[in-house]
C-alpha cells in the first residue's frame, strides 16, 4: 500500500527450481470497478534480484495477465507487480494484521505461549520453595563441622552429588588409613587394614563398594562399571541421610512444566508446524526447564545453618595464607593439619 497507488508483488515462480522451466503465466483479477486505463503492469525474470524484463504484459478488463517471453533456466523464476490507483481494495488495520501474523506463524504462536506458560509457572514455583532462607552472620571456623564428612559437606552445598564429592571421599578415607592412592599411569586405589578413625554412612557405603571385587582398583575406563557402582552407592548413602533433612530438591515442582512442554509438543504436531523458528523456542524452553531444576533447590532452615559453618570454614581456608585478614590464634600449619583438612579443601574448592 503506497501513498499513490496500490501494488501486487507476487515473485511467481519462486527461484528455487533445480529445472528449466518452458513457460509461465499469471493473471491477476481485480475488483470489477478499477478502470483498465489506470492499471499498470510489470514483469522481472532470471536469478533471485535479477531486474531482467523478458516478459509480456497484458492489461485485461478484470486485471492483467503477465507471461514470459523465453524459456527460465534452473534457479530462475518471474515476478509480477500490477498497480492500480487507491481505495479499490480495502488496507488492513494494525488488528487485521495482527490477525494474519498469527494464522500465518501458528506453531510459533504454540511454541512461545508454552515458553511464557513454562516460565511463569516455574518463576512462581520458585518464588515460592525454591529461595533459600537468609544466612546469617558469617565469620571464620578453623575446623569443619563436627560429624560430616567431606563429602557430606559437598554434597549438602552444591546439593546435588559430583566428582568432587567422589574425589573428597576417597582422598578422606586415605587419609583415615583406609585405602592408598599411588598414580601412575592411572590412579590406583589399595585397600589397607589400618583405618583406626570412625567412618560416615556414605563412606562406609563407598568403601565396600570400591573393593567389592578385590583389594585394588584402578581408576580407568575399563573398570568403569565397578567406579559407577561405587559412586551410586555413595550417593544413596548420602541421599538417605541428607536429602530433605538438609535442602529439598523439588523435583516434583517440574512436572507441570514437563506437561505444558508435552500438550505443545501435541499441539506442533496436529498442526504440522515444526519450523526453525519453532525449534528454537523448543530448545529455549527445554534450557529454561533444566535451569530451573537446579534453582528450584532450597536449604532447610536445619541445612542454611550448616551452610554458614561452612562459610565460615571456606572462609578460614580460602584467605589463611593471605594477609588482608587477622586471623585470631589459627592452628598451627603443620603435614598434619594439611593432609586432615585437604578433603575438606577438596569438597569446598580451595585445595
Amino acid at each position: 500500500y503506497f501513498a499513490e497507488h496500490d501494488e501486487l508483488y507476487w515473485n511467481v515462480t519462486g527461484n528455487g527450481w533445480l529445472f528449466p522451466i518452458d513457460r509461465v503465466s499469471a493473471r491477476v483479477r481485480l475488483p470489477g470497478d478499477v478502470p483498465a486505463a489506470a492499471v499498470a503492469v510489470e514483469g522481472y525474470t532470471g536469478l533471485l534480484g535479477s531486474a531482467q524484463r523478458d516478459v509480456a504484459g497484458e492489461v485485461t478488463a478484470d486485471g492483467a495477465i503477465v507471461s514470459t517471453t523465453r524459456p527460465l533456466g534452473p534457479r530462475e523464476g518471474l515476478t509480477l507487480a500490477v498497480s492500480w490507483p487507491k481505495g479499490y481494495v480495502q488496507e488492513p488495520d494494525a488488528l487485521e494484521r495482527i490477525g494474519y501474523l498469527l494464522a500465518d506463524n501458528r506453531g510459533l504462536l504454540v511454541a512461545l505461549s508454552g515458553l511464557v506458560l513454562v516460565l511463569g509457572y516455574l518463576h512462581l514455583a520458585w518464588r515460592q520453595h525454591g529461595r533459600d532462607p537468609r544466612p546469617g552472620v558469617i565469620f571464620p571456623h578453623y575446623e569443619p563441622p563436627a560429624g560430616y564428612s567431606p563429602a557430606s559437606m559437598r554434597f549438602i552445598a552444591e546439593m546435588g552429588y559430583d566428582n568432587q564429592a567422589f574425589a573428597a571421599a576417597v582422598i578422606n578415607l586415605a587419609v583415615k588409613g583406609y585405602l592408598t592412592v599411588a598414580q601412575g599411569d592411572h590412579f590406583v586405589l589399595r585397600r589397607t587394614t589400618g583405618g583406626q578413625s570412625p567412618l560416615a554412612a556414605g563412606e562406609r557405603a563407598l568403601l565396600d563398594a570400591l573393593f567389592a571385587d578385590g583389594e585394588s582398583l584402578a581408576l580407568e575406563q575399563d573398570n568403569h562399571r565397578r567406579i559407577a557402582a561405587a559412586r551410586s552407592a555413595h550417593l544413596k548413602a548420602l541421599q538417605r541421610d541428607y536429602e530433605r533433612v538438609y535442602f529439598q530438591t523439588n523435583r516434583s515442582l517440574l512436572l507441570p512444566a514437563g506437561v505444558i512442554f508435552a500438550l505443545v509438543l501435541l499441539a506442533l504436531a496436529a498442526l504440522e508446524a515444526f519450523t526453525p523458528a519453532v525449534i528454537v523456542v523448543l530448545v529455549l524452553t527445554g534450557i529454561l526447564v533444566l535451569l530451573y531444576r537446579g534453582w528450584l533447590k532450597a536449604a532447610t532452615p536445619r541445612g542454611r545453618a550448616l551452610l554458614d559453618r561452612l562459610d565460615g570454614f571456606w572462609m578460614y581456608l580460602e584467605v589463611a595464607e593471605k594477609d588482608e585478614l587477622a586471623l585470631r590464634n589459627p592452628p598451627e600449619k603443620t603435614p598434619e593439619l594439611f593432609e586432615r583438612l585437604l578433603p575438606f579443601a577438596l569438597a569446598l574448592g580451595v585445595e
